[in-house]
């Protein structure tokens, strides 16, 4: 991920603002559900540790899921999927496991988004075919994507099946301007179209690392620099501030992403060893890697 990448860290203030929930959940005595995942399953870095040495790329999917509860499915960034591939990635899941495919970018990055019909119909009824597996879909708008075309964006969404769970990912530095007042504008509005908002955290864009949530779900990307001192700061952090936020949220994913897929565990453990360590409630299961000879895990 290139996007707000920078050389230099040492001037980065990583702190994390409040969460603002605009409708928080309605179920405070529950605990959300915490799903965590990385981008993509075809990753060779993982054959002899994570995965069996010898897969055929078809079976890469279950022995992700094996060891994730969701994804960020950048794949449907590029192609739509046919319903025949829809259908062999869901027969390798487990019910609980959470598809977040991403809204491809013939529609994302398309000039006039509000008249797009036909490709996103195409889209979203091969995604619904995931049921129970289908998380929220999210759309990443392009750097060029600025409030001005806010209309568009509300036109699209009002064509969008209502069941469908959608969150946008917003980049123009003009959405973050003046405390946020563009993208607060919007938040309230995204409400009545089961959208709601990602916060990605990166070092070179903290504008982006916002606190506005239209719904009770958090959908966060968090960016990790090569398992640099403050990818590890970060995940305890955010550990903090879902347990703080836990009785206001329904549903927290977490894709962690990193430069070599090789780090991507030693990243997720970390957050999960800080979150264990407040007390923060998950399904959390440690990365280990059963397939590699004399395995010993590790944290960092």
């Amino acid at each position: 991920m290139k996007f707000g990448k920078v050389a230099d860290l040492t001037q980065i203030d990583f702190s994390l603002p409040k969460l603002e929930i605009l409708n928080p959940s309605k179920k405070p005595s529950l605990a959300p559900r915490i799903y965590l995942g990385t981008t993509g399953w075809s990753n060779k870095e993982w054959l002899g540790n994570y995965y069996p040495k010898k897969i055929n790329s078809t079976e890469y999917v279950q022995h992700y899921a094996a060891l994730f509860d969701t994804i960020e499915l950048n794949t449907t960034h590029y192609h739509i999927p046919d319903l025949d591939k829809v259908a062999s990635w869901c027969n390798q899941v487990d019910k609980s496991f959470k598809f977040c495919p991403k809204i491809p970018q013939i529609i994302s990055h398309r000039s006039n988004i509000a008249s797009e019909t036909s490709q996103s119909h195409t889209f979203f009824k091969a995604i619904e075919t995931m049921g129970d597996n289908l998380g929220p879909s999210f759309m990443q708008l392009p750097e060029y994507f600025d409030p001005k075309q806010e209309d568009k964006l509300l036109r699209f969404l009002s064509r969008k099946p209502a069941h469908i769970p959608l969150s946008l990912e917003l980049r123009h530095a003009k959405w973050f301007d003046e405390d946020n007042q563009a993208l607060r504008r919007l938040a309230k509005q995204l409400v009545n179209f089961n959208t709601s908002l990602v916060v990605t955290d990166v070092a070179g864009r903290r504008d982006v690392c916002h606190n506005l949530l239209p719904t009770a779900t958090l959908i966060v990307r968090l960016v990790g620099n090569a398992l640099h001192e403050s990818d590890f700061s970060r995940m305890h952090a955010w550990a903090d501030l879902i347990q703080k936020n836990q009785n206001n949220l329904n549903d927290v994913y977490l894709f962690f992403h990193q430069p070599s897929m090789k780090d991507i565990p030693s990243m997720i453990n970390y957050f999960i060893a800080s979150a264990e360590k407040i007390g923060l409630e998950g399904d959390f299961e440690l990365l280990k890697p059963n397939y590699q000879e004399n395995s010993q895990l590790s944290l960092f």
